[in-house]
């Protein structure tokens, strides 16, 4: 008896672990400085975890892909290795790691999940970007009042034109005055992370909400990232739709927050564009938009190539198109959108947190890194599955009530 609690104390500290090993493997390996520093040794870490997550599924023996999901695969890796032949695989070997291991695990990871292991999963991703968070804000905040000092100074090359910016033992830097980046080289990596982490939490691990989502909101704002607002304005729309009324004061209230909440959202993309029209940069940016447009058509198909215009884009849009024609941008786009339609005329339900992370998506360009690759394989798995696995205890207890642990 003593045996069997003590290994079942053992699975389950293990199988804690693993999932906070792949936590931080997509937190590193995504728009962090440590990152684009050592590009090589993140992914390294990333695979690790990866591998140790594969391990534990075979020595669990619990978790089996469905036949659907292995001939998706299947499929998939044709496509994808065409698609590299024909620039001859003359491409960066951090995109064949991402599109021919990382991009294709986390699908057959989902898929192979219960949906109490994914909940796991997406718990143990909400907590470690809430501990950053927190961590973040007292660090960003010491800094700012001369509380603490900076311990060393960074060379920052994403910033233009480069600049030379204070760090506190490589943990928290100061890449952009006045707003909080933790370890990311500008406020809108580090906001696309928290975003991502709080729609983790609305739709899959729905752990502690009003702690961990205050947290977050609380993060985004010291960012102070406008897509950060957008998200969060997004998101309290959303908050106030699905909650219950009592009263009909309840529901003028509902209508009234809802209505304030959109005013101060397109008040805030107002000024967005506004600023980017009147910068100097509206120019350069229309320009390269432009030039993506231009490469896009000379090549709908298959575009120009990984990383060809993705450098010094402003969008994930044209970028994609530009980089690899329809076939790329199709591969990030249509699980998203095909998901949302899905739902929609299917089953009737409108998911509004998908075209959230539409809107947050479409405003970056972090397509190429690990939190994207996983939010990816995500909605794929949305799409091509009709309900979530459950192994044969789940499926008894929820057929009979009855407790067999």
């Amino acid at each position: 008896m003593i045996r069997i609690k003590l290994s079942k104390l053992f699975s389950d500290c293990f199988s804690v672990l693993i999932h906070f090993l792949l936590a931080g493997g997509i937190i590193i390996s995504s728009t962090t400085i440590f990152n684009l520093e050592r590009r090589r040794l993140s992914m390294t870490i990333t695979i690790i975890s990866i591998l140790l997550y594969a391990i534990y599924g075979i020595l669990k023996k619990s978790q089996k892909c469905s036949q659907a999901a292995i001939i998706f695969v299947s499929l998939y890796y044709c496509f994808i290795i065409l698609f590299f032949s024909i620039y001859t695989w003359d491409v960066s070997d951090i995109y064949i790691i991402n599109f021919l291991i990382i991009l294709p695990f986390y699908f057959l990871m989902f898929n192979s999940m219960t949906e109490k292991e994914l909940q796991k999963a997406a718990t143990a991703f909400v907590i470690l970007v809430s501990a950053i968070g927190v961590m973040s804000i007292l660090l960003f905040y010491g800094l700012q009042f001369k509380m603490i000092h900076p311990t060393g100074y960074y060379l920052s090359k994403w910033l233009f034109p480069p600049q030379t910016i204070g760090h506190f033992h490589g943990i928290q830097y100061l890449s952009q005055e006045g707003r909080n980046t933790s370890f990311f080289p500008e406020a809108p990596a580090y906001a696309y992370l928290l975003c991502t982490a709080l729609l983790c939490n609305i739709t899959v691990a729905k752990y502690h909400q009003k702690i961990f989502n205050s947290i977050l909101v609380i993060t985004i704002f010291t960012s102070a990232s406008k897509m950060g607002f957008l998200a969060v304005g997004a998101y309290i729309v959303y908050a106030v739709a699905i909650s219950p009324t009592s009263s009909s004061i309840m529901r003028i209230l509902k209508v009234f927050l809802t209505i304030t909440t959109f005013a101060i959202i397109f008040a805030l993309l107002n000024e967005v564009m506004l600023e980017k029209l009147e910068s100097h940069s509206a120019a350069v940016r229309s320009s390269h938009m432009l030039i993506e447009v231009q490469a896009f058509l000379e090549s709908p198909l298959i575009g120009h190539g990984l990383g060809s215009y993705s450098s010094g884009s402003s969008n994930s849009v044209t970028s994609l198109l530009a980089d690899g024609g329809i076939f790329l941008w199709g591969l990030y786009y249509f699980p998203i959108i095909g998901y949302f339609l899905k739902e929609f005329l299917l089953h009737k339900k409108i998911k509004f947190i998908s075209i959230i992370y539409l809107g947050i998506f479409a405003l970056c360009v972090f397509q190429n890194f690990t939190l994207s690759l996983m939010v990816t394989a995500y909605f794929w798995y949305l799409l091509l599955t009709e309900k979530r696995k459950k192994n044969v205890t789940e499926i008894l207890q929820q057929k009979y009530s009855l407790n067999l642990h």
